[in-house]
């Protein structure tokens, strides 16, 4: 097996997350860049020390998690929005699992205004995010963006001591005279470019163990969405690793299948939410949507070289050995050993796990769909037998698995109904300790 770097930095494996966050609507495609972009501007002019800024930069990219969770619309991307509860839900999703500890706070205040008494890190932090949130929320595409550059420092500057702290809008009106720093912000390429550079390795290394965290808890962001798949790639994740025991997968190799497991499906936050909670038959344009999020898991885990085995394992898995798959239609020779294995534990997941519009496939069932996709060449027959010999041990790993990962949704679910009933029944509030009582 080819051997893997022992560590991959925080900024490659959270861009892959970015990126398919920013696929979710036409109204937000490179939204999270834009502000991570702004944001990396402003922290300079300010003099942020290098830790501070990365910490900035780190949150702008996925400052709106928890809006996947919420099933939002992205009505926050008006600049007068005052909700918050989507940066709640996403500190309540990060702060476990955070590989920095300050992160889940600076996300949890970004839309929170601007109090001179604030002088801690984490809010200052946050309200340089809200500032270049609110300037890219501003950006519109029907005019030139140097056209709008004038109208924008109007209503920022409208907003100086009330919603962003001055020093923060005293460096943006300076930033501003820069034709380059707007047309940056219209450039994807550009933005990539720039954050890219500043990511450069050695730039906050974390080991795999850490990956692995960080993956279950994008697993956790793709999967919540819906009570439909709630658990799937928690299964997938446990499934595929112990396969890969059976192959003589290495402790490390056993790790990437995992992390491999609980991405494999980060392509499904294109998917709109009423497909992936649809309990009957897709409709042909319905399918053609579903099968995208293949190709999109692929592009997303195509944003790191260091990342190319996880992406084939992991973006493969609806290939079929007979080059009927998709979204590649790659053929037995051309799969990675790793990709057929997360082919096979996908199907004997989905087939055996239940789901709220029906009961998991008993043992013969599940038998008999394994065995007749080996036969037609569907599926690896040398793994599918491994797992039909296996069976019942198989399937005890994935109910364990799943049932703990219910328990959590569960109580997520119950935890996050909660905070934002009690967040509606307040005004909108500047106030940082009204969001502390929540906690």
């Amino acid at each position: 097996m080819k051997k893997f770097d022992k560590k991959i930095g925080i900024y490659e494996i959270l861009k892959s997350f970015s990126y398919s966050m920013d696929l979710i609507s036409d109204t937000v495609v490179g939204h999270h860049n834009k502000v991570a972009y702004i944001s990396l501007e402003l922290g300079r002019e300010m003099n942020l020390t290098e830790t501070k800024l990365k910490k900035l930069v780190i949150s702008a990219l996925i400052h709106d998690l928890g809006v996947f969770y919420l099933h939002q619309t992205f009505s926050d991307l008006s600049f007068d929005s005052r909700s918050n509860h989507h940066a709640e839900i996403g500190y309540q999703l990060l702060k476990k699992s955070s590989p920095i500890a300050d992160i889940p706070g600076i996300i949890r205040y970004h839309h929170h205004e601007w109090n001179e008494n604030d002088n801690d890190e984490i809010p200052i932090l946050s309200n340089i995010l809200h500032l270049a949130d609110r300037i890219a929320v501003l950006i519109r595409d029907d005019s030139p963006i140097l056209s709008q550059k004038e109208r924008i420092k109007e209503i920022i500057k409208k907003n100086k001591k009330t919603r962003f702290c001055p020093k923060g809008v005293e460096k943006f009106l300076k930033i501003s005279v820069r034709e380059d720093f707007w047309l940056n912000i219209i450039s994807p390429t550009r933005i990539e470019k720039k954050l890219d550079k500043f990511f450069q390795p050695p730039i906050w290394l974390i080991d795999f163990n850490e990956v692995l965290k960080i993956s279950n808890l994008i697993s956790h962001i793709i999967d919540f969405r819906s009570s439909f798949t709630a658990t799937h790639s928690e299964g997938i994740a446990s499934i595929s690793s112990h396969l890969s025991k059976y192959l003589n997968f290495n402790k490390e190799e056993q790790r990437k299948m995992k992390i491999a497991g609980y991405l494999h499906d980060i392509g499904k936050l294109v998917v709109p939410p009423q497909i992936l909670n649809k309990p009957g038959k897709f409709t042909s344009e319905e399918w053609n949507i579903m099968k995208t999020h293949t190709y999109y898991t692929y592009q997303a885990l195509s944003t790191s070289k260091n990342l190319n085995t996880i992406k084939e394992w992991a973006a493969y898995h609806h290939e079929k050995l007979n080059g009927s798959g998709y979204p590649f239609h790659l053929n037995e020779d051309q799969l990675p050993l790793g990709s057929k294995i997360m082919g096979v534990a996908d199907v004997f997941t989905a087939i055996t796990e239940e789901r709220p519009y029906r009961k998991g496939m008993d043992t013969s069932q599940a038998k008999s769909i394994l065995n007749d996709m080996a036969l037609n060449k569907e599926l690896d027959d040398n793994l599918v037998g491994i797992i039909l010999e296996n069976f019942e041990e198989f399937n005890e790993i994935r109910k364990e698995v799943q049932n703990k990962t219910k328990q959590q949704f569960n109580k997520f679910n119950e935890k996050t109904e909660s905070i934002v009933k009690s967040l509606m029944k307040k005004p909108y509030s500047s106030d940082r300790t009204e969001v502390l009582k929540e906690d």
